[in-house]
């Protein structure tokens, strides 16, 4: 999900002046006892609706993470792991794509299903994270819109994921398996930088952290014991 919040002080306060603008006007015409209406009606309803905005917004910013004091400066994908300080993820490598129908869907035009696994070099990924519900930060890579975090099935030496192109759709550019995808809560924190957290905790094991498409991807893994 990507969220960046669009109510702020400054419109606050015009729509709340402006209540009060309407409140202070005379309503012409007899008033009937114990009724409110026309412009302090209005001005009341407006009230009553800034406050729940309001309080939807606070309880919004108090659930995202905080931006970091010290955020790195260079372009990347990066997790703040305890006394270590910054670590920065590395680009997943593709080494191996596999297709099935694809004759059949040079065919149909497109018309039927195409598979797909995409097979990636090594046996786990270089960053280790204990944290089930880990946060990212990113600067200069790919858009907050795109992200998706896809599991990997683990296969003799390498890891591998699977698409399908009756999948694929505008939150899942190139069709990955539903059931290996993790979706994720994006929070824009500055220009070019922005986290990722996501939504359910993590299950042990390796995982790819997509940009919309696979060739801009990076892996960690998520383990259990001893720190």
């Amino acid at each position: 999900m990507w969220r960046c919040g669009k109510l702020t002080l400054g419109s606050v306060l015009r729509v709340y002046n402006a209540g009060r603008s309407l409140n202070a006007l005379e309503c012409p015409g007899k008033r009937e006892s114990g009724r409110i209406d026309g412009p302090r009606m209005l001005s009341f309803r407006v009230r009553h609706i800034l406050c729940l905005l309001l309080i939807s917004e606070g309880a919004a910013m108090a659930q995202s993470p905080a931006s970091p004091s010290d955020p790195p400066a260079a372009a990347g994908v990066y997790y703040r792991q305890g006394e270590t300080g910054w670590v920065a993820l590395t680009r997943a490598v593709m080494a191996d794509t596999r297709t099935q129908g694809m004759d059949r869907f040079l065919d149909t035009y497109g018309w039927s299903n195409l598979n797909r696994t995409m097979v990636f070099q090594g046996a786990e990924a270089g960053v280790r994270i204990f944290d089930h519900r880990p946060t990212f930060y990113v600067r200069g890579v790919g858009s907050a819109r795109d992200v998706l975090i896809v599991q990997f099935a683990k296969k003799e030496g390498a890891r591998e994921v699977q698409a399908s192109s009756t999948n694929a759709s505008v939150n899942n550019k190139e069709g990955f398996k539903r059931g290996s995808l993790y979706r994720v809560t994006t929070t824009v924190l500055a220009k070019d930088f922005y986290s990722i957290t996501p939504e359910q905790n993590l299950k042990p094991g390796e995982y790819l952290l997509v940009f919309g498409h696979a060739d801009t991807a990076f892996d960690f893994g998520i383990r259990t014991g001893p720190r």
